[in-house]
């Protein structure tokens, strides 16, 4: 992997009259867990949606795991897991199911080692038979990860993985994201709107509010500006 594993310049989507991502240049180093912050509509989820090729951008460029995003998008896709906000899950398959599914969508035909290797990871092994339905949250966000991770990804984007967790499974869950950075050395951009949560796993931190950056740096310089441990991104409306 190059030295930067995510690159974007004057990165735009425009909807209409809506700039969602207006002219966003990014650098996030490869083997980093970097945070992109924002209020809801700020333009978040829209990044993501890019840089993984499931919309179009409307100028600029970006560069994924050492491939154009545009010109190349199938060797993005195979050098990327997404961990979306919403639920992916099939409740009725069983963990080992899933990922099977997950490996027929990823058109992997050696992935039954990979697949064991992760639900011992995931201290799943021992449910993988069990339907989802039956799993608490933590598991459930456990497993998701799992199937982000299953085609050996160089980059994985997690859009706000920790939204609607109880304290205990957040916290879970940011060492479980630690521990998949430094276990696999995969670079992770997570978006959420906590300063604190930025701030427990990530190096660096751009803000984004109305489609620009707004603000870059370490937490710790950015808790400085604002003077508080615990920020929770508001829109300017509120």
């Amino acid at each position: 992997m190059t030295d930067n594993a995510i690159v974007t310049e004057n990165l735009t989507k425009v909807y209409g009259k809506l700039t969602a991502v207006d002219h966003v240049t990014l650098n996030v180093a490869s083997g980093t867990v970097f945070g992109l912050l924002g209020p809801n509509g700020a333009g978040k989820t829209t990044m993501i949606k890019l840089l993984t090729g499931l919309t179009d951008m409307t100028e600029g460029d970006a560069t994924v795991a050492g491939f154009n995003v545009r010109r190349d998008p199938m060797h993005v896709k195979q050098r990327i897991g997404w961990v979306a906000s919403e639920v992916i899950l099939d409740d009725d398959f069983s963990a080992w199911e899933n990922l099977w599914l997950q490996s027929k969508l990823q058109s992997l035909p050696e992935w039954k080692d990979r697949a064991a290797d992760l639900l011992d990871y995931f201290g799943l092994k021992d449910r993988r038979k069990d339907r989802v339905k039956t799993f608490s949250t933590g598991m459930r966000k456990k497993l998701e990860i799992a199937l982000a991770l299953l085609h050996q990804p160089e980059v994985v984007f997690m859009d706000e993985p920790t939204i609607g967790l109880d304290a205990n499974t957040r916290r879970m869950l940011w060492d479980l994201i630690t521990g998949v950075n430094k276990e696999f050395g995969i670079t992770v951009l997570l978006t959420s709107h906590y300063i604190e949560e930025a701030d427990a796993l990530c190096g660096q931190i751009s803000i984004i509010d109305h489609g620009k950056i707004v603000a870059s740096g370490s937490p710790t310089a950015l808790k400085a500006r604002v003077q508080s441990d615990f920020v929770e991104l508001e829109t300017s409306e509120a």
